[in-house]
């Protein structure tokens, strides 16, 4: 036995099952006693006697599992922390998922959900880092709190036109989920979508509680810290699409400006010069031009471009200091700066770096015959 780890102990089932021994986190193998009455086990998986109830997993267990035909109950937590399964298929007969079922399951991607289920409780999928896609036949009614928190790969999930409820962080820190589309019949709990940057609304009344969903909180004393480290990122600009308008808000707002939008959200569509000056209003120079940089990249309103434009060469300076190759060839694509910024934006390059964005830039100057400045690709 090693001392730098405790050992994970064998489950020798020999009578019935009990919560207690269910919530036991390192669980290897699970080991049937031959007379059992009460469980049975296909493939590790541990099953009540006529097979209708999922117990536990064995930890050891690896690739895909399939829940045998006929099982209408997964207890609570009875994956957790099975970190070699990665794909999981559920049949139409499971009725009800119970708590944390799949919690932590860290390699788990792909889960379909058959059409029985109506409701995806608390912490079903809690940090589950790599589930990339839930499919679903059916209508999901009900998504329970921090059902998805922190599956930071998830891209797509089922449809949620019918979802009725969608609690208090049930997609908190999912980074990659987009087009997320909430109708009028959907409950939205305190910061639901938190992490999400693309959502659809149906009407202007859903506009509010969709605020409260995607916006976060954060302290005053940490808002430019946080602002400053994301606001290159897509994920920093939350996009909200309501039939023929388009808003776009910072992410990371101070409390004041927060709470002075959530007394006039109707103002996002009825002021059309609201948005813009809810940019214009951060007063770190950084902050904002990323940020208008990054929603000029989804929206290309004419106040976002005329300011881009003044700004350009800043923003072009920085991403030199920064190596940030890729943005730099990006604000070139857009033709703001003039033939005599790029030339002295070349004085600012470092030595045999970056010379993709030298090539953009002697070709735009007609320059690229001339030896004094030649250069490697």
């Amino acid at each position: 036995v090693s001392l730098a780890k405790k050992p994970r102990p064998t489950l020798v089932v020999r009578r019935c099952i009990t919560k207690r021994v269910l919530d036991m986190p390192n669980i290897k193998n699970i080991i049937l006693d031959s007379h059992n009455p009460y469980c049975k086990i296909i493939d590790s998986v541990l099953y009540s006697k006529n097979g209708r109830v999922v117990y536990a997993c064995a930890r050891n267990t690896k690739g895909e599992v399939n829940i045998q035909d006929g099982t209408e109950v997964i207890e609570s937590y009875a994956f957790y922390r099975c970190n070699n399964i990665e794909t999981v298929m559920i049949p139409d007969s499971v009725k009800e998922i119970g708590v944390g079922a799949f919690k932590g399951c860290r390699n788990l991607q792909y889960v379909r959900l058959g059409k029985g289920i109506k409701k995806i409780r608390e912490n079903c999928f809690y940090l589950c880092k790599n589930l990339q896609t839930v499919d679903c036949d059916g209508d999901i009614e009900y998504i329970g709190p921090t059902a998805f928190f922190g599956c930071r790969s998830l891209t797509q999930i089922f449809s949620l036109i019918k979802c009725k409820w969608i609690r208090k962080k049930a997609f908190a820190r999912c980074y990659l989920l987009t087009n997320i589309h909430i109708t009028n019949g959907t409950s939205l709990g305190d910061k639901a979508l938190v992490s999400v940057s693309d959502i659809c609304i149906d009407s202007q009344n859903q506009l509010k509680p969709a605020l409260h969903a995607v916006l976060p909180d954060i302290d005053e004393d940490k808002y430019e810290l946080i602002a400053l480290a994301s606001a290159r990122k897509d994920s920093s600009v939350v996009h909200i699409y309501m039939k023929d308008k388009h808003i776009c808000l910072p992410r990371y707002m101070r409390p004041c400006d927060k709470v002075a939008l959530f007394n006039e959200p109707d103002k996002l569509i009825d002021d059309e010069k609201y948005e813009f000056q809810i940019f214009s209003s951060i007063s770190n120079a950084e902050i904002k031009q990323n940020l208008i940089f990054t929603a000029y990249r989804k929206k290309k309103s004419h106040m976002f471009e005329s300011y881009l434009k003044r700004v350009a060469k800043s923003i072009a300076k920085r991403a030199i200091e920064n190596h940030d190759e890729n943005t730099l060839i990006e604000l070139l694509h857009y033709d703001w700066l003039s033939g005599n910024a790029l030339n002295q934006l070349l004085s600012d390059f470092p030595d045999n770096e970056m010379n993709v964005a030298k090539a953009y830039i002697l070709e735009k100057n007609n320059n690229k015959n001339d030896s004094s400045k030649s250069f490697r690709l």
